[in-house]
């Protein structure tokens, strides 16, 4: 056909953005629920594995509860409890689904029917085999947590479905090109709305249910809703704001602390952390955090490349306004809103009311929060995996040495008072108090070690494509005179 695929002020090439990326997510979902061989599964875990979280919040309360119950300690004896799914919310989301594959079948029949063209009846029959998929997933399988993959297909379908009306409205303003019809606007502006309805019922879903061993009515009173939050209140962190407001107006005590997440406490983390047998004790700290410690990686990354989002599209602006025709106007316009969007997405607002602090948590999904959240994480779980073998080493230490002791008191006072002989009180304290934080704060302000290089590369590329090589002579002068000043401030 000769199209460019980038070319999104063609009305054809948005049409089929609209098809395409749907669809590849639905290929991609049953890509993973067909058999693939060995090889192929083995390759795809060693992939993901970094990003999987090591110990879930099933097995970390199956380690308590074989705890509590005296029984072994490994998760297999202790399977979660399978939560009945909401009917009400399950019957919206396939009853929504179908409405619009009846739709999109209708349109596609109509077009093969009427038009000679060929893409405009199979692009909205392929786009109703995408909705036959969100039709059938929550019938066959049914859940109460968050469907992970319907949120990513109605993202995709809200995104192209926006570029597309406003692509519409975009030719018309600035090409005088005539709108669609009414009833085909009216279409779009429903199509929208059905997909925002969708994405409000997943994104209140929650990530997990309590089980039987916790009461519904403690989760936001003594356990922490952090578990069991829905998808949006997780990605806002809406779910801290009842512990702020209430420390803001009155005290809090011991008992208005919510309890660690069984996630983040010292029993599951100790018990998975021996289930990984005689390995080093940096490659055990890795296999238990490298879900939040690679997360915070990729975050990191998208936080930067954020970060100078907003010059870009600020440069952008000011050539449209250089020549401001029509269009130029109307691109300054679309700029505009895409670097009020990376703004979003990146600033860390500050404000310390209580009263902003809702809508200021509601409206920063920034990827600095959740960076920092996985990395504060990971620094939370290291520091409980090092005191906990620190004081585990200690106690067979001072259980071995005390023996000594009692053998060769008589014959031997010096070996007694020998302090390389145990592991007394002063040296388990400093290692608790000292080093123990100093490794886990060093894991949390990791990111500086690979984000600042990123940046700098990022900044450079970004600076030559304005002014070429001249925007590296300052770095070169830099390069030439660090030597000099580290010369001239060195003491003697």
């Amino acid at each position: 056909m000769g199209t460019n695929l980038l070319d999104f002020g063609d009305p054809f090439v948005r049409e089929l953005w609209a098809c395409i990326l749907p669809s590849a997510f639905v290929v991609l979902f049953c890509a993973t629920l067909i058999p693939v061989p060995g090889s192929v599964r083995s390759v795809w875990q060693r992939v993901s594995r970094p990003f999987r979280n090591s110990l879930t919040l099933e097995q970390a309360e199956a380690y308590e509860a074989a705890h509590e119950s005296e029984n072994d300690t490994t998760a297999d004896h202790f399977p979660p409890t399978k939560p009945v799914a909401s009917i009400f919310r399950l019957v919206s989301l396939s009853g929504l689904a179908l409405l619009q594959v009846l739709v999109w079948l209708g349109l596609g029949s109509y077009s093969f029917a009427v038009h000679a063209e060929i893409w405009d009846g199979v692009l909205p029959i392929v786009t109703a085999a995408t909705w036959l998929y969100a039709f059938l997933r929550p019938i066959i399988w049914p859940s109460q947590t968050v469907f992970y993959d319907l949120f990513a297909l109605y993202l995709a379908h809200l995104v192209t479905g926006f570029i597309i009306l406003g692509g519409s409205l975009f030719d018309h303003s600035v090409y005088q090109l005539p709108l669609p019809s009414r009833v085909v606007l009216a279409a779009r502006v429903l199509d929208l709305s059905v997909v925002a309805i969708l994405l409000i019922i997943v994104l209140n879903m929650p990530f997990a249910v309590p089980n039987a061993r916790i009461n519904k009515d403690d989760v936001g009173k003594s356990v922490s809703p952090e578990d069991y939050c829905s998808l949006w209140d997780w990605v806002s962190f809406h779910w801290v704001v009842p512990l702020i407001k209430k420390g803001t107006y009155s005290t809090l005590n011991e008992d208005d602390v919510w309890k660690l997440s069984p996630t983040l406490s010292s029993r599951p983390l100790t018990s998975l952390f021996k289930n990984l047998g005689h390995l080093h004790i940096v490659w055990k700290l890795w296999t238990v955090n490298s879900g939040d410690m690679s997360w915070d990686f990729l975050l990191t990354l998208i936080s930067v490349t954020l970060t100078y989002a907003s010059p870009f599209f600020l440069q952008r602006i000011l050539a449209a306004i250089d020549d401001p025709t029509p269009e130029n106007r109307a691109k300054a316009y679309i700029y505009a809103f895409a670097a009020f969007s990376t703004t979003v997405l990146k600033v860390r607002h500050r404000s310390h009311t209580v009263r902003d602090f809702s809508l200021i948590v509601t409206s920063q999904a920034e990827t600095d929060c959740l960076h920092l959240w996985f990395g504060r994480r990971a620094q939370v779980r290291i520091r409980t995996l090092l005191m906990a073998s620190i004081y585990d080493k200690a106690l067979k230490r001072k259980d071995f040495s005390g023996t000594v002791r009692k053998d060769d008191k008589d014959n031997d006072p010096e070996k007694a008072n020998d302090p390389k002989s145990s592991a007394d009180v002063g040296k388990v304290v400093n290692m608790m108090s000292g080093d123990a934080n100093q490794i886990a704060f060093l894991v949390s302000g990791m990111y500086f070690i690979y984000g600042a290089p990123f940046e700098i590369a990022l900044a450079g590329v970004y600076l030559y494509k304005l002014l070429g090589w001249s925007a590296f002579s300052g770095l070169i002068v830099l390069i030439i005179f660090w030597p000099l000043n580290q010369y001239a401030t060195s003491p003697g």
